[in-house]
């Protein structure tokens, strides 16, 4: 009779996902990464692809933006759904599984329907990987957001954090914090990770108080992790300018439990959201937006400087799959039993 090693009965539980080199994946290379449906009414500087149906009104300017990280600049469908595309195409290529193209192309790319629309990269792999890295992060240990807008006599917002620690961000309404002056919640790969999270009470104390919040001192050694935790059932609403100057691609937005996620100001820095529709109101957003779905109406800017993330991520959590779990739990007991026979 055969026989199989306990080793070799739990690898079947091990689950790997394979991915391009970028710090967000496959994803690092799109402007927009969503998992569902995509729909425009302004223009989009970097690539976007979508596992639904991508549909733009004729304003929509689709078009590849020349920044450092040399996109290919495709409007892509992965899984074969239908997709109406409409708008102008100024640079790079469309890409639809199915569908129709019924927007101008002024000659810098090509329309590919059908058995040319073929995509690198397997986009149910993508999209597990990345609610991977949306849960790692989650995990991670950081400071609770918790400001008390009533200092100084409400001239000044006071930032809790730690064990009795504060950081004065100087104004009530235009919040400013250096990341310098906190303790990193994670140093790896040479690389001080801060990570804040927001409530979704404490967001809407934020978005009451607040005009502007600025993160400044983030650089290639100092990334910022923001998770935003609602509860399962109600959307939230980031209000506040939100801005990190040159820092902004190494910002890294994780919206968990959020069924939407709505921007109404400038919005700088990437947005993981692989549980929600992200609604961008007005504003620009400048950096990867990954979703479940996204509608939007103001531009998405992609080059390096306006935000697209270039930080640490960490390694995604891929949790083994309970049936697998069982069965080596199985083994385990069989194991045992023969041995005491």
């Amino acid at each position: 009779m055969k026989k199989f090693s306990l080793i070799s009965i739990l690898a079947v539980g091990v689950s790997t996902v394979a991915h391009a080199s970028g710090p967000l994946g496959d994803a690092s290379s799109f402007n927009a990464f969503i998992f569902g449906n995509y729909s425009a009414a302004s223009d989009s500087e970097g690539a976007i692809a979508a596992g639904g149906s991508i549909t733009g009104s004729q304003n929509t300017n689709m078009h590849q933006f020349q920044g450092t990280l040399g996109t290919t600049g495709n409007i892509g469908v992965y899984g074969g759904l239908g997709s109406n595309l409409g708008g102008n195409l100024q640079k790079g290529n469309v890409y639809l599984q199915g569908g129709s193209y019924t927007g101008n192309n002024n000659g810098h790319g090509s329309i590919n329907i059908g058995a040319n629309a073929t995509l690198s990269g397997a986009f149910a792999a993508d999209e597990t990987y990345l609610k991977g890295v949306s849960k790692a992060i989650k995990n991670l240990a950081g400071y609770d957001f918790n400001v008390d807008y009533t200092h100084n006599n409400g001239n000044d917002a006071l930032f809790h954090y730690g064990a009795g620690q504060t950081l004065d961000l100087h104004t009530h309404n235009n919040l400013q914090f250096n990341v310098s002056a906190l303790t990193a919640n994670l140093v790896t790969h040479g690389v001080d990770i801060y990570v804040l999270n927001i409530s979704a009470s404490e967001l809407s104390t934020l978005n009451a108080n607040a005009n502007n919040i600025e993160f400044d001192g983030l650089d290639a050694t100092h990334n910022l992790y923001i998770n935003v935790i609602g509860d399962g059932t109600h959307g939230v609403t980031w209000s506040p300018q939100q801005q990190t100057n040159s820092g902004n691609q190494y910002t890294l937005y994780n919206f968990v439990n959020t069924p939407t996620v709505t921007t109404n100001q400038l919005f700088t820095g990437s947005i993981l959201a692989t549980g929600s529709k992200v609604i961008q109101g007005n504003g620009d957003i400048q950096g990867n937006v990954i979703a479940n779905g996204l509608e939007q109406h103001n531009e998405l800017h992609f080059d390096a400087g306006n935000g697209v993330y270039h930080g640490y991520v960490p390694p995604a959590a891929v949790p083994e799959p309970a049936p697998i779990a069982a069965l080596g739990m199985g083994a385990l007991l069989v194991l045992r039993r023969r041995k005491k026979s």
